[in-house]
């Protein structure tokens, strides 16, 4: 070799039949495969072992300072440049396989590599991210240089992880690192991307999701139950922030569709595994997402939730269930009895706000609870009546009813109770909740609870809506019992002056109940608004 251009050359040739592009000096000194000095952070590179020669990239200053010394030395020239093209030839040869060796130094196999390498071939991607190993060429058309994969030991790459701030910093540790990802370490990559997204960190996650997808693509088929659940758990809050996952420009099309689809198979094949508390938050991922699951995968998560009810918690419990509840998915009869069994022996365990939601959503779902179930939440509810929420003491009364049952006598004097005592807090849904429900139970409230009841929406009045106006009226109508002079004043004030967003419904149900109480002489600005209106909505 006697020239720069002639050493450039050989290395060009020898690239050529790998498929490999060198932009020169500065693509080729970005990338190396010499030996990394063992310490305990790391493993042995495969590449230095016994018996297996030390690989280096050759480096265009320094060869070509060997070519010009050879100058001096025609002897030792006559030898040089034979050994210089075999070096190039193997060595460009190993950067072909640079990625696959660097995964079996983190999961010693092969099976992994190979995974990650079809994933990739299907989408269209190759790590890193919009670059090669010769370096990436910027929207200007200046080569840039790659980020270089190193392995890193399982809990600093967690460590990583966890301690990435913004888009930017994950994305590095995603590309930098994407050999020695474990299954572990791609499902806490999409808890953290969904963390981001919900606390507003800076940067774009289509950054992350391109090459995170791929790889999650690969390590799928090795993948646990509960790490399965993990990312589709951490999809389902994205949908629910309003993030669309795997629709961004950059993303590889459909690439977060197909590895959804993957884990919903994946799901089915671990079924059998699923531990208690995945149970839920799996079907909350569906919920989420406003999907539901196949017939196959749903019947094999409720024989699951089935087999494993006496683990099952208060919380897991009602998750489970508001999330059935949300799909508009009836539980079969094998799956009920167990959970109802399971809730009544807990009973004791549940919170106000989960004793609230449990009997909510089996009202909901259309299903009569079985007698010992029903007494066990409503006497849990008026024991521990002190710590509800006013409004979520009705909601329990109103599902009852709602299930053709007459709630005890003891949760309706707790209930009384507890909203007299916090009326002060009553917002004017929760006043027009609260009526409706003695109304449809047919129970007329005691009488301190009607005084405090009255004179907290007086307070309110100019924030009802024209539902809970007309919910309020009707209700005292349908009681029997007239309003005090200053609610129906308030109340006529505010329909008149909100009677422009009156639906047909709640102008009937108003004026209706006026004539009920026998209002013979009802404000005149009130009956010339609902006329107006009526006669806007008549068609």
């Amino acid at each position: 070799l006697r020239s720069a251009s002639q050493a450039s050359g050989v290395w060009s040739r020898a690239a050529a039949p790998c498929g490999l592009v060198l932009p020169g000096r500065a693509g080729l000194r970005s990338v190396s495969l010499r030996a990394a000095p063992w310490n305990k952070w790391s493993k042995p590179n495969l590449m230095s072992k016994p018996g297996r020669p030390r690989l280096t990239l050759p480096d265009p200053e320094r060869d070509v300072g060997a070519v010009r010394g050879a100058a001096a030395n025609p002897a030792a020239a006559n030898k040089r440049p034979a050994v210089l093209e075999s070096n190039a030839e193997r060595d460009l040869g190993a950067v072909r396989g640079d990625r696959v060796v660097q995964q079996e130094q983190h999961d010693g196999g092969v099976a992994a590599a190979a995974n990650l390498a079809v994933a990739s071939s299907k989408a269209g991607f190759a790590f890193p991210p919009r670059t090669n190993l010769s370096g990436a060429v910027a929207p200007g058309g200046e080569a840039t240089s790659p980020p270089r994969q190193t392995p890193i030991e399982s809990g600093l790459l967690a460590s990583s992880i966890k301690q990435c701030t913004d888009m930017g910093g994950l994305q590095r540790v995603v590309e930098e690192h994407a050999p020695s990802f474990s299954t572990m370490h791609a499902a806490a990559v999409w808890r953290k991307l969904a963390k981001m997204n919900k606390s507003g960190a800076k940067g774009a996650d289509d950054v992350v999701v391109e090459p995170l997808q791929v790889l999650t693509r690969a390590l799928i088929p090795k993948m646990a139950s509960q790490l399965v659940v993990q990312i589709l758990h951490s999809l389902g809050e994205q949908h629910a922030q309003g993030q669309s996952v795997g629709t961004v420009a950059h993303a590889a099309p459909t690439g977060v569709m197909l590895m959804r689809g993957e884990l919903f198979s994946r799901a089915k094949e671990t079924a059998g595994d699923l531990p208690p508390a995945s149970i839920p938050n799996l079907m909350w991922a569906f919920s989420k997402m406003g999907l539901r699951p196949d017939r196959r995968l749903l019947s094999l998560i409720q024989a699951r939730a089935t087999a494993t009810a006496g683990d099952f918690a208060p919380p897991l419990i009602t998750t489970l269930f508001r999330a059935l509840a949300t799909m508009g998915i009836r539980p079969d009869a094998a799956l009920l009895d167990a959970m109802q069994r399971r809730a009544t022996a807990t009973a004791g365990a549940f919170k106000p706000e989960e004793v609230e939601s449990l009997v909510r959503v089996i009202a909901k779902m259309g299903v009569r609870p079985d007698k010992e179930l029903l007494e066990t939440m409503q006497g849990r509810a008026a024991a521990t009546a002190g710590d509800f929420k006013p409004e979520d003491l009705a909601s329990i009364v109103w599902a009852i009813a709602k299930m053709g049952v007459k709630p005890d006598a003891g949760l309706l004097e707790a209930m009384q109770e507890r909203v007299t005592a916090t009326a002060g807090d009553l917002i004017p849904q929760n006043i027009s909740h609260l009526l409706r429900t003695f109304s449809d139970l047919d129970v007329r409230p005691a009488a301190g609870l009607l005084e405090a009841i009255q004179a907290r929406a007086v307070a309110t009045a100019d924030d009802f809506k024209p539902q809970e106006v007309a919910n309020v009226v009707r209700s005292f109508a349908e009681m029997g019992i007239r309003p005090e002079a200053a609610l129906l004043e308030a109340m006529q004030r505010r329909a008149t002056a909100a009677a422009g967003d009156f639906k047909p419904r709640d102008v009937a149900g108003l004026v209706w109940a006026i004539a009920k109480m026998g209002i013979k002489e009802p404000d005149a600005g009130l009956l010339e608004a609902m006329q107006g209106r009526a006669t806007v909505t008549a068609g």
